[in-house]
């Protein structure tokens, strides 16, 4: 037998090869399946069920494992994106509004008291509802629009840094250093309340039409002066301000500017004249309300 399988394999050398190289791939396969795998084979010869062999499939090495992703650390991703937005949205607005002479301020994208009172002063120009709130609504509008406001007096040099200073909540305000004397003695003289004009009328004789309907109609009260309403607008517009008239009456420019000054140096802001705005009006000024 093994005589004649050598002749065969000596007439037939190609076909016993052939024959070789099959029987040593088969065998190598056999030992790669049967003894060297760490699990179990997804399809068993021996006839395993197929779904317990995938059950004890070798988990995927360290490296290969996707990170979790922290629910925490991309909430706190999502928040500072949003802010960076907002921020760069009150900066564009607030530079539209600058070039149209509704916004004083700095340009730090910080929404504060000064782009509040802009946006909603833009608003009541334009028409629109005052919100006083940024959006990109808001952006649009005031880059196609034409509207100006008129412009703003230079302001005074005890304000230029208080201008240029960034939107926040300022530190509690501390005492000014005082001015000469001769300055206050000046500026005490000038914020001495004016006399309150009285409105005379002369009526005519008996019989006079003019004094018969003057007596009829009388004319109307002239409006109350208020000194110290006056020395604050005095005070304000000499520190570049702009109260309006200086006529002791607290009209809105007056209340703007006495918000400005709030603003400026930290107090609440309510557009009223009260003992500590007097106060800090007095410190930084050197005059005596």
């Amino acid at each position: 037998m093994l005589g004649r399988l050598a002749r065969v394999m000596i007439r037939r050398p190609l076909g016993t090869l052939a024959v070789l190289t099959v029987a040593g791939a088969w065998g190598a396969i056999s030992v790669n399946a049967l003894l060297l795998q760490e699990g179990p084979h997804p399809a068993p010869l021996l006839g395993r069920d197929q779904r317990q062999a995938l059950t004890v499939l070798p988990q995927p090495s360290p490296a290969h494992r996707v990170a979790a992703v922290d629910p925490v650390d991309h909430a706190a991703e999502l928040d500072r994106r949003a802010a960076a937005e907002r921020a760069a949205l009150i900066v564009d607005i607030q530079s539209a509004l600058a070039r149209r002479n509704f916004y004083h301020g700095a340009l730090d994208g910080v929404f504060g008291p000064r782009t509040e009172a802009a946006i909603r002063d833009y608003e009541l120009a334009a028409g629109l509802a005052p919100t006083g709130q940024p959006s990109a609504e808001l952006l649009a509008h005031v880059r196609l629009s034409t509207l100006t406001a008129p412009p703003v007096p230079p302001p005074h040099p005890l304000r230029q840094t208080a201008v240029a200073a960034p939107e926040m909540e300022a530190p509690p305000p501390t005492d000014a250093a005082a001015p000469p004397p001769r300055q206050a003695a000046g500026a005490a003289a000038e914020a001495a309340p004016a006399p309150i004009p009285v409105r005379t009328v002369t009526i005519a004789g008996a019989g006079d039409p003019v004094a018969e309907l003057l007596a009829q109609n009388p004319l109307p009260p002239a409006p109350l002066v208020d000194g110290r309403i006056q020395s604050v607008q005095r005070v304000l517009a000499e520190l570049g301000y702009a109260p309006g008239s200086i006529d002791g009456q607290l009209s809105s420019a007056t209340r703007r500017a006495i918000e400005d000054f709030q603003i400026d140096r930290g107090l609440p802001v309510t557009g009223e004249i009260s003992p500590r705005f007097l106060d800090e009006l007095s410190a930084v000024s050197g005059v005596r309300l």
